[in-house]
């Protein structure tokens, strides 16, 4: 009775799976989704078909590793010159990559930032509708006193006036402001490309020789700034333009190759929309700093009440002397990027500082070592394939090939970022590569199944 009773519950199949199977087989009878469920069979069995001669000979595995890589730079290349972010906003990653972030000492490049944010000025929000009441401005009257102390002085190295005038808003220096600007030598103007969602308009022709665009490119409630555009697509951005002001007498110094996303600079391969390497901030440096005669000099200063208070500027003449001076509103213009909250004007100088490096330049040991990477790792994962074939039997080991393919893969490949990082300055998105790494995995995969099925004709 016992045995009787045993076998019958063998055989028993459990209700669960009855149901299941019921749902599945109604699904696969009704006309429409039968004929979805059919197709996509039939050319996930023609696609395992196609993709196994590809993959199952180490000559056809060497040479798709390399078709492979090839593919993923090019990729990566094409995202590196679109202005928006792509999954960048990594907090995480800017933390990990710190041991590898090149040392940048804003002492060694002479810098002054000057704060205006404690300097403004009441105007009427509309020049044709004072009804609309009022809004605050940078002082200009402030503004034009020091940029008068800077040209008296002479001295200084260049001006990058992280400031936009629109011509909405009039005040009664603005004739003399604009003069000043346009009579003085290497200073640079922020702008901004006027679209159907505001009305921005230049306050004064005589700004046009002077500008640069100050705009960036996002996702909406994606990710935070983490590419600067360099070269737009009506001219250059103000870290650019004071480049070219500088190192290439104007000229612009990268161009766009006919219509595909390619960039040279300096007839060498470069990035137009780098992710951005943010080093520190303007915190960083707020206390002052000893130079070797102990003497005391502020990096960080506040227009009105450091330079504006007396003759200030003239006896502050040495913290001028051949110094780049970035004047911008470090406490209200402030921008969400992948490493925290920073100012416009900072992030204008740490791209500046990325130019001037020379580090949007692509040298060509990088480029051939980043593809030598790329193809050891698609061949890494045929390797661990064929090790996973070899001792299919084998459960433990099998475990161990499987979690190599994915986390040690990823593992790996943020450890060449952050190599390449260190070694050539250039982070480059991961995203990208990781999804090449998927589509490699379900190639295998689907060779495998139809590797499978020539042993095993029946199944």
């Amino acid at each position: 009775m016992k045995n009787k009773a045993h076998k019958k519950k063998k055989n028993e199949v459990p209700q669960g799976s009855t149901e299941a199977k019921g749902r599945f087989e109604s699904f696969v009878n009704n006309r429409f989704f039968g004929f979805l469920y059919e197709n996509s069979r039939r050319f996930g069995e023609w696609l395992s078909k196609v993709l196994y001669p590809l993959v199952s000979k180490k000559n056809s595995q060497y040479i798709f590793s390399l078709v492979c890589a090839f593919l993923l730079c090019v990729s990566c290349y094409f995202v590196e010159n679109q202005p928006y972010a792509l999954a960048d906003k990594s907090l995480l990653f800017y933390y990990l990559e710190k041991p590898f972030r090149p040392s940048i000492s804003e002492q060694d490049f002479n810098v002054q930032f000057v704060n205006v944010g404690h300097d403004r000025q009441l105007v009427y929000a509309s020049r044709l509708d004072t009804a609309m009441g009022n809004t605050d401005i940078t002082d200009r009257s402030k503004l034009l006193r020091f940029l008068q102390g800077l040209a008296q002085e002479d001295n200084y190295r260049y001006i990058l006036l992280d400031l936009r005038f629109d011509k909405e808003y009039v005040t009664d220096v603005d004739s003399l402001l604009f003069d000043q600007i346009h009579n003085m030598r290497n200073i640079v103007v922020a702008h901004h490309e006027g679209d159907a969602w505001d009305s921005y308009e230049l306050a004064s022709e005589q700004l046009r020789d002077k500008l640069g665009l100050s705009d960036y490119k996002q996702f909406a409630n994606f990710t935070g700034m983490s590419r600067y555009t360099f070269l737009h697509e009506t001219g250059p951005s103000l870290a650019l333009a004071m480049y070219d002001d500088l190192e290439n007498c104007r000229k612009t110094s990268i161009k766009k190759c006919t219509g595909l996303p390619i960039y040279l600079s300096k007839k060498h391969l470069c990035v137009n929309a780098p992710l951005l390497p943010i080093n520190g901030d303007v915190s960083d440096i707020l206390s002052a700093s000893f130079d070797e005669s102990g003497v005391v000099h502020d990096y960080y200063t506040n227009m009105g009440a450091d330079w504006l208070n007396g003759d200030l500027i003239h006896a502050r003449r040495a913290d001028l002397d051949g110094a780049y001076i970035v004047v911008g509103d470090f406490e209200n213009d402030i921008h969400d990027t992948y490493a925290g909250r920073r100012s416009g004007a900072f992030i204008t100088w740490q791209a500046f500082i990325f130019l001037h490096k020379g580090n949007h330049i692509l040298s060509w040991s990088y480029v051939f070592l980043v593809y030598v990477f790329y193809a050891l790792m698609f061949y890494f994962l045929f390797f661990l394939n064929n090790l996973a074939i070899k001792y299919r039997n084998n459960e433990k080991f099998l475990f161990v090939v499987n979690v190599l393919r994915w986390v040690g893969t990823i593992v790996l490949l943020y450890l060449i970022t952050f190599f390449f990082y260190k070694l050539y300055a250039v982070r480059f998105n991961v995203t990208i590569p990781l999804f090449s790494i998927a589509i490699v995995n379900f190639v295998i995969n689907k060779a495998n199944k139809y590797e499978n099925k020539m042993d095993n004709p029946c199944v």
